[in-house]
């Protein structure tokens, strides 16, 4: 490993594997770096090598995910969940802050993230934010 080695620990309340939940993680500015599960048991450490740089860890959903949790960079996770994180020069790696967004009151700041593990776009997909009252916010 020409980076760091940053340990993510993933464990299963019903200690018999993730049931097709998965997670993966992307550099920040795109590109799929690692992805994995648990297969069987109730704990699996998996070493991930990272280069220095901020990424993206999402999870995706299968069955039984109210039994799946992981942690991460001293951050405990759920599923589904997405975290921001960093890693440093030295190996280090800590959670990412996220920024104010400044949103007026009764507003919230959204991120959506939309990953393609072909890489080569979406095609003709698109995508809509819409309010609570159908409303569009974003296309």
């Amino acid at each position: 490993c020409s980076g760091s080695v940053v340990t993510m620990t993933l464990r299963d309340a019903a200690e018999d594997g993730w049931n097709y939940n998965y997670y993966t993680v992307f550099r920040e500015e795109g590109g799929l770096v690692v992805g994995g599960t648990m297969v069987d048991g109730a704990q699996d450490e998996h070493e991930l090598c990272l280069e220095p740089g901020c990424y993206v860890l999402t999870t995706t959903l299968g069955s039984y995910a109210e039994e799946a949790t992981w942690e991460l960079c001293g951050y405990e996770g759920a599923m589904p969940d997405v975290l921001n994180f960093c890693v440093e020069e030295d190996g280090t790696c800590a959670a990412k802050p996220e920024p104010d967004p400044g949103c007026a009151d009764g507003e919230s700041d959204v991120h959506l993230y939309l990953f393609d593990a072909g890489a080569n776009g979406w095609g003709n997909t698109t995508y809509s934010l819409v309010d609570e009252s159908g409303g569009g916010v974003v296309t």
